[in-house]
């Protein structure tokens, strides 16, 4: 299977990942932001896309906010992230994300297909995403793979890794 990728680079340290999206449905389509949300199990459309889009209902279901619990309708629809990695028939249920200045909020159900990172070296936050899944990232392990090969010493050469 071939892969999908795109990289947010902000101009500073940001404290919300938000990404240009289009969302898709019966041959509407809307250009709108995205909030990127580990701590939301589920995708949410605001209720001004959704109505802009015309989406008629698959169901209903509870959905869980800081709010509460309340119940809601649920649609397909296409998402196209940056860069076009485009995600078909994304089950989201509509909420009031719309006061947030955001069309969708992306949660774990399109995070958990792929690697999600996010960087602040040198006060710049870079994001990036890519599908699927190709391996671990395990910061961990680095460093403790960095420590193991050693500083350099002596004439600038490195101490041999142990194996």
């Amino acid at each position: 299977m071939m892969g999908s990728a795109f990289t947010v680079k902000y101009k500073n340290i940001t404290q919300k990942l938000t990404t240009d999206i289009e969302i898709t449905n019966n041959g509407n389509s809307i250009q709108s932001k995205a909030l990127w949300d580990t701590g939301a199990t589920d995708c949410c459309i605001s209720k001004q896309v959704a109505n802009s889009l015309a989406l008629v209902p698959t169901g209903r279901t509870n959905i869980q906010t800081p709010s509460g619990t309340m119940e809601t309708n649920t649609y397909l629809v296409d998402i196209k992230l940056p860069n076009d990695v485009k995600i078909n028939d994304v089950l989201v249920a509509d909420s009031e994300i719309g006061a947030q200045q955001i069309g969708l909020l992306i949660g774990m159900n399109i995070i958990s297909q792929g690697d999600l990172a996010v960087g602040n070296h040198s006060n710049v936050t870079t994001f990036s995403f890519r599908m699927p899944s190709v391996g671990v990232t395990d910061y961990v392990k680095q460093i403790k793979a960095s420590n193991i090969i050693g500083k350099p010493h002596g004439k600038g050469k490195r101490k041999k890794k142990i194996t």
